[in-house]
This record gives C-alpha cells, sequence and structure tokens, in this order.
C-alpha cells in the first residue's frame, strides 16, 4: 500500500510539471527561441573580379559566349598561348553538344587573314603544316575529329566557328582534310558558302564524293593519293576526271592521308600555293 502511495505521488509531480511548460497565458508572451540574441551572420557576394582577379574564367561564364543570341554558332575557346610558336589549345563545340578539341595558329597581322580548317581523326597528324601555314600568313585550326563525330552539317559548323576566330577572314576560308574526314568535307564544304576552297588527302568513299561534287563546284578542289592506295587513288581519278570544276591532282608513290606530307615532298609546297591562289 505504501508503494502504490507513492507511485501516486511521483506520477502528480510529473503531470503537473509537464502540464506548466506550455499552459497557455492571458497575454501574449514574447521568448527567445534561439540560443543567442546575436544577429544572423551576414552573407557577402563576390564579384567576378574579386572572385577571379585577371583570369577570365572560360566555359559557361565566358562573356562572349553569352553575349551571343540564341542558336548563334559558338567561337573557339582558346587557351593561352603554350610557346612562342603561336599554338593555342582549342576546343570547338558542335550543335550537338559534343566538344572536340584541336590546336589553332593564329598569323601575326594587324589585318584579318584566310583561315584554314584542318580535319582528321588527330591534330597531331598535320605535324608542322599548321604552323607553317601561320607563318605564311593563314590562321590554322586543325581538329581531331573520330569517326563518331564526322557529319557533313558538322563540318560546315566548324568552319563557322573558324570564321568568329578575331583574326580570320571570313570571307577567305578553305579545308584541308584527311580519309574520312575528306568526304565529309567535300560534302560539308558544298553545304557551306563560306567554303571557298578544299584539299582532301587519301578521301575514301567513292559514291559519297562523287553525289558531293555537284554541290561543291565550281570551286577549286586538290587530291591527293599515293598509286598504291587501292581504295583512294582510284576516287582520286574519277574526281579528276570530272570537268564541272577545277581540279588539281597530286599524286604520291605510297602513303595515306596526312602521311602523304612527309613521303611526297612537294605536297605542301603544291597545298599552300593552291590556298594563296584560292583565297587571294
Amino acid at each position: 500500500m505504501r508503494a502504490l502511495s507513492s507511485l501516486c505521488v511521483a506520477a502528480a509531480l510529473l503531470l503537473t510539471a509537464c502540464a506548466g511548460a506550455n499552459d497557455p497565458t492571458p497575454i501574449p508572451t514574447f521568448a527567445v527561441s534561439g540560443p543567442t540574441l546575436e544577429p544572423s551572420p551576414t552573407i557577402r557576394f563576390l564579384s567576378s573580379g574579386e572572385l577571379y582577379a585577371d583570369v577570365t574564367p572560360e566555359g559557361a561564364n565566358n562573356p562572349a559566349s553569352a553575349a551571343l543570341p540564341s542558336g548563334q554558332y559558338q567561337p573557339p575557346l582558346l587557351a593561352a598561348p603554350a610557346d612562342l610558336s603561336g599554338m593555342r589549345d582549342a576546343t570547338f563545340q558542335l550543335t550537338n553538344g559534343v566538344a572536340l578539341n584541336g590546336v589553332v595558329y593564329e598569323a601575326v597581322s594587324d589585318q584579318r587573314v584566310p583561315g584554314v580548317l584542318l580535319l582528321g581523326p588527330r591534330a597531331a597528324n598535320w605535324g608542322e603544316l599548321p604552323a607553317r601555314l601561320a607563318g605564311l600568313g593563314f590562321t590554322a585550326a586543325a581538329v581531331s575529329m573520330t569517326r563518331f563525330d564526322f557529319n557533313a552539317a558538322e563540318v560546315a559548323t566548324l568552319l563557322e566557328t573558324v570564321a568568329l576566330l578575331p583574326s580570320v577572314d571570313p570571307a577567305r576560308l578553305a579545308i584541308i582534310a584527311e580519309l574520312e574526314a575528306a568526304d565529309w568535307a567535300l560534302e560539308g564544304c558544298g553545304l557551306s558558302g563560306l567554303c571557298k576552297a578544299l584539299a582532301i588527302l587519301s578521301p575514301t568513299n567513292r559514291a559519297r564524293a562523287e553525289a558531293s561534287m555537284p554541290r561543291f563546284a565550281p570551286r577549286p578542289l586538290l587530291i591527293a593519293a599515293a598509286e598504291d592506295d587501292v581504295q583512294s587513288y582510284p576516287l582520286a581519278l574519277a574526281l579528276s576526271a570530272q570537268a564541272a570544276t577545277s581540279i588539281q591532282y597530286v599524286p604520291a608513290v605510297t602513303g595515306r592521308g596526312a602521311g602523304l606530307l612527309s613521303l611526297a615532298p612537294t605536297l605542301e609546297f603544291q597545298l599552300v600555293a593552291f590556298l594563296q591562289a584560292s583565297l587571294q
């Protein structure tokens, strides 16, 4: 009986304590709900200048890209010059969202100069040609294109992006392409009114090339292929026989694509002469 009485007293005390904590009051009562009376900290928003100082962030915050109207081609994103040669790493944005890597060599001039787009599986395949073109007064952009990225419309897009380089005269643009890229370049050049001339090394798809010629003509075309290339040599001869455009055929004994530059001693000289005559 004594234990039960003690339990009842404890329960009563507990109920009294709980009830007092949330009992309503006849007038509003103001109480501090936080652990301190100090004001909340103020968030300071930094400007771009405070965040980056003299470094201009590229990508989504590129002011040149942000200023373009909707649907406009994106200019290449250029890194700082890597060395005294003037080479700059570049990123080229396609309309399907794919970003392609490449390099840009800009001619040193106080006037706009002709632009040359070099297309192939790897930009490095062109060796010293882009640098030599820049030394001769061209701005050269070499882009690495995988087989997955080949598309005639995207070739035309790449030419549009090269035209946005500040050193390039958009009225004087040409393409040099090798292997599968050469097939798409012939079709893409025909789609673009900016393309004034085309040089293709070891093209591979005869059906696509022949179908593209009517739209491409009458612009000047240079074709290079080796006699031991069973795929490109017959194609080059077939295109050379067409009279709808000005075609220059450069034969070689052996080699494929950009490799012809080292195996055909006169090819680079003929390429330069072809560009100078076509883009004067």
